[in-house]
């Protein structure tokens, strides 16, 4: 049995097999994600906040040197965006008290600080400007106008959350024609977006075609996306794990580049730094070669999702020469698909092991299954008849978030089991036909 994804049948396997993959949380099928502990950063807790070329990151944390209060706003800062942070520096007396500060967002020319003050009974939004990326921070007064969670990389579009909507919290937006203009009236991003819940935290990519942002369900962080502009936003997916589990999820923000998404997670994660890389094998096969460019061709100027990769991992709803570029970066490198949790093949010959290809998550052989030489995707498989199974360790919950299970099946009969966990059957033939 092969792993199938893209919704292209390869190969067809005599008897049961399971594969878990993530796949229920993805926004598209072109981009996987891996989510590690951000080690050279402090824990935020109260939010950050990227500069727009990606070289300076505002924290909200109580883990400054010198802090003036339960929480402070601070800055790491690195010298390019391969390169190490350094270490963080508190932003000083201008901006923090003995006060809680934090929830940061600066402005994309760097030069207006954003950021919430909470006195153990009120909450007061408050703004701090500069002269100049040099200079510092001027002395922080109470702002008065919508505040802004996150702004379009041209200073044009604001993004902030609030009651009134469709649920307790919703995402808005408003909008001014210049940056010398002002805001216009907010509008309700709608119910592609919002739901019943609350809605908070919301972070938008650079070029702004993704919608990353907190949704009460409980804590859990989903995506939006749309191909330009001046589309609407498509519906809300979960991130689904390794983002998102039985841990609350809060802060994302996405980086300038859109290869990092960041994120304090409970559960012991910590801070937490999620790259997000492009999807290039569309042939699956291992490697990223001359038959992936013969099908990015194949579908050149039409809006296939699959070839979409670029600019940025979403891509910009056209297969054109942005996606060629990031298919170039790529080619004849080997792909370790990081979706893939566990690939029983289920093609040994003999002994009492179902080899786990992707993992650990090695099974065991119940029963004398018959061997089947001529069968199978390769080389032969395994045929199970009910009282012959194959019986695995959990390798996901359910109750973690989506996943997906993939089995490739010939024969059986009408309602016959194919997948249970404990007394839940997972999945099963069709009661009538056994399809």
């Amino acid at each position: 049995m092969f792993w199938l994804n893209r919704n292209r049948m390869k190969l067809v396997f005599v008897v049961m097999v399971a594969v878990i993959v993530l796949g229920g949380g993805n926004a598209k099928a072109d981009f996987t994600m891996d989510a590690v502990r951000a080690e050279d950063l402090p824990n935020t807790g109260k939010g950050e906040s990227f500069s727009n070329d990606g070289l300076r990151l505002y924290i909200g944390t109580s883990k400054l040197a010198d802090g003036y209060g339960s929480y402070d706003i601070g800055v790491v800062e690195r010298e390019s965006l391969d390169a190490p942070w350094g270490e963080p520096v508190n932003l000083g007396p201008n901006i923090n008290t003995s006060n809680m500060e934090g929830w940061p967002t600066v402005s994309p020319d760097d030069l207006e600080l954003y950021f919430g003050r909470d006195d153990g009974t009120n909450w007061y939004p408050m703004r701090s400007t500069r002269a100049s990326k040099d200079d510092p921070w001027g002395p922080a007064i109470e702002y008065t106008g919508i505040f802004p969670d996150d702004f379009s990389s041209d200073g044009l579009t604001k993004y902030t959350y609030w009651s009134g909507g469709y649920g307790g919290n919703d995402i808005w937006v408003t909008t001014r024609a210049t940056i010398d203009d002002d805001w216009g009236e907010p509008v309700n991003l709608g119910p592609n977006v919002n739901n019943s819940n609350n809605q908070n935290n919301p972070s938008i990519s650079s070029d702004g075609l993704a919608l990353f942002f907190q949704d009460y369900s409980p804590y859990r962080l989903k995506m939006s996306i749309r191909s330009t502009k001046d589309d609407p936003w498509g519906p809300a997916v979960d991130l689904g794990p390794p983002v998102n589990g039985s841990w609350w999820v809060v802060f994302p923000e996405i980086s300038p580049d859109g290869s990092t998404l960041y994120c304090n997670r409970g559960g012991g994660h910590g801070f937490t730094q999620v790259s997000i890389k492009p999807f290039v094998d569309f042939t699956e096969d291992g490697m990223v070669d001359i038959d992936d460019l013969v099908c990015m061709i194949e579908y050149w100027g039409t809006d296939n999702s699959l070839c979409d990769i670029g600019p940025m991992p979403w891509g910009d709803g056209v297969v054109d020469v942005e996606d060629l570029v990031v298919l170039s970066e790529h080619l004849f490198e080997e792909v370790d698909d990081p979706t893939l949790l566990a690939h029983w093949k289920l093609d040994e010959e003999e002994g009492k092991t179902a080899y786990d290809s992707a993992g650990i998550n090695d099974g065991t052989v119940i029963g004398l299954p018959q061997w089947r030489p001529e069968d199978g995707a390769v080389d032969g498989a395994l045929e199970l008849n009910g009282a012959t199974f194959i019986a695995f360790d959990p390798v996901l919950n359910p109750a973690d978030g989506p996943f997906s299970m993939l089995v490739w099946v010939k024969g059986g009969g009408p309602g016959q089991v194919i997948a249970s966990s404990g007394r839940t059957n997972w999945l099963m033939a069709d009661a009538a036909t056994g399809a």
